[in-house]
């Protein structure tokens, strides 16, 4: 975040996959804590872009990158969530697919963190 403050983000993974849905296994349930988090790291990702818009330092790259992460993660989760319910149903698409954008935010977070 902009002007030294802590860093906040959860530290998930960085692949768009996550290793779980390649062999189709699933670790644990999701918590609400693991949706606290990821809000956490939502608001981190956007205060972290609008400061650095604010103060004239989002590069190009960034901006054009902000975009394409975004439709990245739109169509893993579809992937992801496709395949979880042709394996193994509603609920294990619906983990699959939360995981796939917690998984591009914690990303962000730590990316958007360290570049400061």
């Amino acid at each position: 975040m902009h002007g030294g403050a802590a860093h906040l983000c959860s530290g998930i993974g960085t692949n768009g996959l996550s290793r779980r849905f390649v062999f189709g296994l699933i670790q644990r349930k999701l918590t609400v804590f693991d949706f606290l988090q990821f809000g956490l790291d939502v608001q981190q990702v956007m205060t972290n872009r609008i400061f650095r818009m604010m103060a004239g330092e989002l590069s190009p790259r960034e901006v054009r990158r902000m975009i394409t992460e975004k439709q990245a993660a739109y169509s893993h989760a579809h992937i992801a969530g496709a395949y979880a319910l042709l394996t193994g149903g509603p609920v294990e698409a619906g983990r699959e697919m939360i995981k796939v954008y917690q998984t591009a935010v914690s990303a962000n977070c730590a990316r958007l963190s360290k570049a400061r």
